[in-house]
């Protein structure tokens, strides 16, 4: 008996689903985003980063004389098989086309995010991870949508976007009525 109970509660195991973890670290002179897939099965799609609801709200800053503080740069990629949409001075949109990224791959973007919530000049030269919260990001797949948004510690973890089951196959053993007496 106790073997068809461990057989039942094995097969209704929840799967193991898929997520895409979104990061931002504040750096000098360099601040980044990290995406990983946490995932078993590689990712094709899109992750938009929208500033527009941040607490500090944060800009990218991309060139001198904008709205930004001190240090522009261009948007980068420095890992990952991906590709990004032109970035103009002063937006709050960051969108990365994830061309293909395998399962616990991780992709990164530098980029100078400003706030624009000081008054102070000197305090928006540096974005830390509670002013990006707040931020959502999404990512979008050819199998389905999923957003989170950004913790205090600028962390995100997207639930699934792609609706994968990480699971390993399933293999069910025939109960031999002998078994299910004992």
């Amino acid at each position: 008996m106790r073997f068809l109970i461990a057989l039942l509660c094995l097969l209704q195991t929840p799967p193991a689903l898929a997520d895409v973890a979104v990061w931002f670290r504040d750096g000098n002179p360099h601040d980044r985003f990290w995406i990983e897939n946490r995932g078993c099965k590689t990712i094709v799609g899109v992750v938009d980063i929208d500033l527009r609801k941040t607490t500090g709200r944060v800009i990218i800053d991309t060139a001198y004389g904008g709205i930004g503080t001190k240090n522009p740069m261009p948007v980068e990629i420095v890992a990952g098989n991906i590709a990004l949409d032109p970035v103009p001075d002063g937006t709050q949109d960051l969108t990365v086309d994830l061309k293909s990224i395998g399962p616990k791959e991780t992709a990164i973007v530098t980029l100078n995010l400003d706030d624009t919530k000081s008054r102070w000049f000197t305090l928006r030269v540096e974005v830390d991870g509670w002013e990006v919260g707040s931020d959502i990001v999404t990512c979008q797949t050819p199998l389905g949508s999923a957003f989170a948004t950004f913790s205090e510690i600028g962390h995100a973890v997207i639930p699934n976007p792609s609706a994968m089951d990480c699971s390993a196959p399933k293999t069910v053993t025939p109960v031999i009525e002998e078994e299910l007496i004992s």
